[in-house]
């Protein structure tokens, strides 16, 4: 079976790490797979340069980093080359493409809020940009409408989505699986001192709950309580950072946070292993690599009091209102007093054993991709025939 691995929206995040994951698992052992796999990418992106130098490099198509101009040469280009490698089915990752419809398409599903219409997730956002987000849900919507089966990470998401469209659609949860780079000579030194140390992984995404952080810092300072936030966004000029930065200097709280910028992959156990929290008070999530990465070194993990998290961590979390200064101040400060959370690591623990490796995850995706082909070929045929 011809199948096209589809990474063209991968540039970037959390979306891009788990396509690594999937890539760097298939190079070391190409031969894993009796199937034949081709792949899509955006030009110069990460995936791109590690295909390039690969035994895939022949198979490999390249198309625009800009959405639109990519959607175009889906619709104008894709036929020749898929006629061309003989493609059986497609497998778009975290998206979907604007391939024939008389090729199988599979797509992962990672916006989470798209399952809950009565959340309004850009109400924070005004103008152009708001507009721009809402017009890409559209497209996002009509892909999950359109996709022959659709990838999960969580049961509720799976569950939220056949309650929501009703669908032809065959899907499948596959939980995350993690890659950890143990590298000492790669070492991130963020010279804490003895303060304790908070992160927070994550962009300028306001659903992170990240504006909060000066008002945060702010009662903390009010507490006397010493304590660092350390930020993997970078200094831009995005609307949100100006923003950040400006409530910062306005609650005077500049020594308590530090913005790093995005960290390589290979310094993240030096990160971890300086942290003494890790915060995750999104309002929505499909998964986080925070989560797993937290239990796997051993790390604290702050969670928005949520359903998505709740489903996800279990007991393996500390909880608290995402809203709430007071409530996210008093687990800082119980930690900086001296509670370690102890019992809630090694739930943590016990709950990574649940996950597959990346092996396993790569198995199980490209196992469901080839039942979605069989039972798109089977109810083809049976149309054709004048079944159901």
């Amino acid at each position: 079976m011809n199948i096209l691995i589809n990474f063209s929206a991968q540039k970037i995040g959390g979306g891009q790490n788990v396509a690594l994951n999937f890539v760097n698992c298939i190079l070391q052992n190409p031969q894993r797979t009796k199937d034949d796999l081709f792949f899509v990418v955006a030009k110069d992106s990460i995936l791109d340069k590690i295909l390039t130098n690969s035994s895939f490099a022949d198979r490999l198509i390249r198309t625009s980093n800009n959405p639109i101009i990519r959607s175009i040469h889906e619709l104008l280009f894709s036929n020749i080359y898929l006629k061309k490698f003989n493609i059986d089915i497609i497998y778009s990752y975290f998206g979907w493409g604007f391939f024939s419809s008389k090729y199988p398409q599979v797509s992962g599903a990672a916006a989470s809020y798209l399952f809950y219409p009565e959340l309004d997730f850009w109400k924070n956002y005004k103008g152009f940009s708001r507009l721009k987000n809402r017009l890409t849900d559209r497209f996002r919507i009509y892909g999950l409408r359109k996709a022959n089966g659709v990838i999960f990470e969580t049961t509720l998401l799976e569950t939220r989505f056949h309650e929501l469209f009703h669908t032809g659609a065959i899907t499948k949860t596959i939980k995350p699986s993690i890659s950890v780079i143990h590298n000492n000579d790669n070492t991130l030194l963020l010279c804490k001192g003895d303060k304790k140390l908070g992160l927070f992984l994550c962009g300028w995404q306001l659903n992170k709950g990240i504006l909060l952080i000066p008002e945060i810092a702010a009662e903390l300072k009010t507490r006397h309580i010493p304590f660092i936030f350390v930020i993997t966004a970078s200094v831009d000029s995005s609307v949100e950072c100006a923003c950040f930065i400006e409530k910062m200097k306005r609650f005077g709280v500049e020594d308590y946070i530090r913005i790093i910028g995005s960290v390589d992959k290979s310094q993240l156990e030096s990160l971890y292993n300086q942290a003494d929290l890790v915060f995750l008070l999104s309002k929505i999530e499909s998964f986080s690599n925070n989560i797993i990465e937290s239990w796997t070194f051993r790390c604290p993990l702050i969670v928005a009091d949520e359903p998505w998290a709740r489903n996800i961590c279990k007991n393996a979390a500390i909880y608290v209102n995402r809203d709430s200064v007071m409530d996210i101040s008093d687990v800082i400060e119980a930690n900086v007093q001296g509670q370690t959370f102890e019992v809630t690591i090694n739930n943590g623990i016990n709950l990574l054993k649940t996950y597959p490796t990346i092996e396993e995850r790569t198995e199980e995706e490209l196992s469901f991709v080839k039942q979605v082909y069989t039972y798109a070929k089977t109810h083809s045929s049976q149309v054709m025939s004048g079944g159901v």
